[in-house]
């Protein structure tokens, strides 16, 4: 099933509070919209883009949150207006809209640092039946990510209340792929259009 309507949500930063902290909000809100609205196998009914997203040292998600879904009921019942009540005066929504036909596609996708492979290793012993040592080998050649030039937002988890970075990355593509997406609305997989 293809994605064939979205929404958008523009953010309009205010001195105090800055682009980051109400996009992180934002992103926070959109993510439990998201659980409350999953299918029936717990994944996402929605996903993500940033048509303002940047890497490197300009780094942002930028200003613009697009909303896409595989049908206009979904977005009803999401309800992004009610949503980002909360952040009233700090962001506007559009109305819901076909997507236009698109050439290219972007895939929006959580990145997560694997800090070092000691603590990887101690990882894997407590998970799988293996020894220090064999665990410690299986991750000798390991090299971390590096994520500092990927845009983040600091958010809190509805489940678990801890607080954590989250580190989005993206790909462009040629060919649409209509796969899933997570809950936060990010790639595991599928892409969105690029417009």
């Amino acid at each position: 099933m293809k994605l064939q309507y979205y929404q958008e949500i523009r953010l309009f930063p205010d001195q105090k509070g800055g682009l980051w902290k109400i996009g992180a909000d934002l992103f926070s809100l959109l993510h439990f919209g998201f659980v409350n609205n999953k299918n029936e196998f717990g994944k996402g009914r929605f996903a993500l883009s940033f048509p303002e997203y940047a890497k490197g040292g300009n780094r942002t998600l930028g200003r613009i949150f697009r909303i896409f879904a595989y049908d206009q009921k979904s977005l009803i019942n999401l309800n992004i207006s009610q949503i980002i009540d909360k952040l009233s005066g700090y962001v506007e929504c559009s109305d819901i809209a076909l997507v236009p036909e698109s050439t290219t596609y972007l895939r929006f996708y959580r990145v997560q640092s694997k800090t070092n492979a000691e603590r990887l290793a101690r990882r894997m012993v407590k998970r799988k039946s293996v020894t220090l040592e064999e665990a410690r080998e299986a991750y000798k050649e390991f090299k971390p990510i590096a994520i500092n030039h990927l845009p983040s937002l600091y958010i809190k988890s509805y489940s678990s209340q801890n607080a954590f970075r989250i580190y989005i990355d993206c790909k462009c593509e040629l060919e649409e792929k209509v796969e899933e997406f997570n809950l936060y609305g990010l790639s595991l997989g599928g892409n969105v259009p690029d417009f």
